[in-house]
Parts: C-alpha cells; sequence; structure tokens
C-alpha cells in the first residue's frame, strides 16, 4: 500500500490535488463519484490500518475532514436548493439521485475509516475532533 503514496497521500497526492483543485471543478462529476469510489475502496482494505494513511495523524484527519465536510456541504446544498426549485421535475430528480450517491459514498468512506482496527487512537480522535458523531 505504500507505492500509493503518490495518488492518495496528502497534501501532495494526486487525488488529493485533484479533489481541492480550484481549476477543475469536479463536485459532482462522474469523476469525481469514481474518486470517491477508488478511497472509499483503499479505506476498505484491512491492511491500511497500519499504513501510513492511518498512522499519519496529518492524514488521517485530511479524509475524516474532507469527507465530513463534504457530505455536510452537499446535504445542506440540496436541502436549500429543493425549496427553491420549481419546473422541471426529471432534471430534479437525477440532480436529487445523484446528491443522494455523492453523499452514501462520502459516509461509506467515513464509515470504512472509522471501521479500520488501527494501534493509535488517531481516527478517533479526528471523529471527536469534527464532531462527526455529533451531526
Amino acid at each position: 500500500l505504500e507505492w500509493l503514496r503518490f495518488f492518495f497521500l496528502p497534501p501532495s497526492g494526486l487525488l488529493c490535488r485533484l479533489l481541492n483543485s480550484k481549476k477543475v471543478p469536479l463536485a459532482g462529476s462522474a469523476l469525481a463519484a469514481r474518486l470517491l469510489h477508488c478511497e472509499r475502496a483503499l479505506f476498505r482494505v484491512p491492511m491500511v490500518a497500519q499504513s501510513v494513511y492511518m498512522r499519519e495523524a496529518q492524514a488521517v484527519e485530511f479524509y475524516i475532514r474532507r469527507h465530513f465536510l463534504a457530505f455536510v456541504r452537499l446535504y445542506n446544498s440540496r436541502r436549500r436548493s429543493s425549496s427553491e426549485v420549481s419546473g422541471n421535475t426529471l432534471a430534479v430528480g437525477q440532480e436529487d439521485s445523484q446528491y443522494v450517491r455523492l453523499c452514501r459514498l462520502h459516509l461509506q468512506t467515513l464509515l470504512s475509516i472509522s471501521s479500520l482496527q488501527t494501534d493509535g487512537d488517531l481516527p478517533r480522535r479526528a471523529f471527536h475532533q469534527h464532531s462527526v458523531l455529533d451531526f
């Protein structure tokens, strides 16, 4: 898993740079969903618990913060825009399903991180710090 650092390790990992890029708007795109699938798959591998992704506080906090804030942002924007929408219900339904799919991916990734059996308490502290369970 260490050889995947070029792709996953924040802040310089390719995936991290793509998802945080202001020049390449990925929010809601098919590519963003595929990248979320990659992250979810990474954290579903039990060996990740002993890797750099769970041993370094910066990496743990990056992923928990990013997925939690992205979920909250999507959740709140969908609730806000659904009250403002009038007109094309087909487009609204497709947009709703896309928002739900992305919210679900973020939550599944957080669940995967929380279910890893780590030696330290970095994930637990990051979840607590960001008040994920209070939401």
